[in-house]
């Protein structure tokens, strides 16, 4: 049965030899960080509010990648534009994810470092790994471009998907269960010793991707030629920003406002509103792996018949539909029937974005069209975070919900129309 199950993964047609490797590695690479997404950074913020941080400080722990990746994506995409995407890839993933060993001593040190110490330990090394994750995360998008062929992309990532909600469900089930069965803080030990678990494997799978693609290097730039403001625009690359990819980038930005935009509000109305126990609330999230896994199987199919524009736009449609079921919940029940179907819509929308971002870039040019996609996306992200929470305090929390799922659903109209 276990291998019945499985073999919904196995594409439609054989894969070609010479990209086995490279996928079955993709696959593992995200699997690992799956077990880290259930660990250490699900939990980190729990761990920080038990210890005492306050909520701009944990506003700032959620923040803190945007930040960076505001302030480094140009720098970023110029060095990565540079360099071989495999390598500059391998070396970010090791410098970032070397980082979450800090976390794991913490809880054995916590009658030495008060709560706010810790506090600013967490904030500052979130921070620190945030700079070569900013280059990793735009890195990664090109390697991923260079090892899967097109006509696999599909299959690839609605795999990657089936697989990091199945380590997640799991790691973030075994987590629960080790911290409810021991005694604080100790818990917390074997929750972020698993998570750099996670890290350090998920980077060395990363290692083992292998590229065929010839690296295009750019001209050096002419210093006596041309003038400061030219370097600078040149540096910038606001030529980008004038081209076809201009548009693409545009509604990618409004994607990623759209989809945070609720999202501060979600805890606050699960506990605050809906007065939800940590048990459902944890059904829930279970739950919504699981339609992320299902959708992910036939992510592939859907991807071919339809197009990655237009399941990037009928996908947050999608999830629009689940802050207003959410707005609308008065208790645990349609609370999980809600997340059902926002994982569903997000294994539909969390790949096809993915993909539609890469059939507009460039292959000669990839590090510069990302840098400014990843400057957008995080400048929305941060946007979002700021507008949702006064939005709620506007509207009050449940009508918050409905507005703004109704912007979900007309930002993804206008992706599927005009993309």
């Amino acid at each position: 049965m276990f291998r019945r199950f499985f073999s919904f993964l196995k594409p439609a047609r054989p894969v070609p030899e010479s990209d086995q490797a490279n996928f079955r590695n993709l696959f593992f690479d995200i699997g690992w960080f799956g077990i880290l997404n259930g660990s250490t950074i699900a939990f980190l913020s729990i761990y920080a509010a038990r210890i005492g941080a306050n909520t701009s400080q944990l506003g700032l722990i959620t923040a803190a990648p945007a930040i960076i990746s505001l302030i480094f994506a140009l720098p970023s995409g110029n060095w990565l534009g540079r360099r071989q995407t495999r390598g500059a890839v391998v070396t970010t993933a090791i410098l970032s994810r070397m980082v979450y060993l800090v976390y794991v001593p913490l809880p054995f040190l916590l009658d030495n470092f008060g709560g706010q110490t810790q506090v600013l330990i967490i904030i500052l090394a979130t921070l620190v790994m945030s700079i070569p994750g900013t280059a990793l995360a735009m890195g990664f998008n090109a390697l991923f471009a260079e090892a899967v062929p097109l006509e696999w992309r599909g299959y690839v990532v609605g795999v990657r998907n089936a697989v990091f909600a199945v380590t997640t469900t799991l790691a973030t089930l075994l987590c629960g269960r080790v911290l409810v069965s021991t005694t604080f803080p100790m818990g917390y030990v074997v929750v972020f010793g698993l998570g750099f678990l996670g890290a350090a494997m998920s980077a060395y799978h990363l290692f083992r991707v292998h590229t065929t693609t010839e690296k295009y290097i750019p001209p050096e730039i002419d210093g006596i030629s041309i003038n400061w403001f030219s370097r600078l625009r040149q540096q910038l690359r606001t030529d980008i920003l004038r081209g076809p990819f201009g548009r693409v980038l545009f509604l990618l930005i409004a994607f990623h406002l759209a989809q945070y935009l609720p999202a501060p509000i979600f805890p606050a109305f699960s506990v605050n509103v809906l007065k939800l126990s940590d048990q459902i609330i944890g059904l829930g999230s279970a739950l919504f792996y699981v339609t992320v896994f299902i959708g992910s199987l036939q992510f592939a199919r859907l991807s071919a018949r339809w197009g990655n524009r237009i399941l990037t736009g009928v996908g947050l449609v999608m999830l629009g539909i689940y802050p207003v079921l959410l707005g609308i919940s008065t208790g645990p029940t349609l609370y999980l029937i809600t997340s059902l179907v926002g994982g569903f819509a997000w294994s539909v929308a969390g790949g096809a974005y993915y993909n539609y971002l890469l059939e507009n870039v460039p292959p000669a040019d990839r590090p510069a069209h990302l840098a400014w996609f990843t400057i957008g996306a995080n400048a929305a992200i941060l946007v979002a975070s700021i507008i949702g929470p006064l939005v709620g305090n506007w509207l009050g929390l449940s009508g918050a919900l409905i507005v703004l799922g109704a912007i979900r659903m007309l930002t993804g109209f206008s992706i599927a129309r005009w993309g």
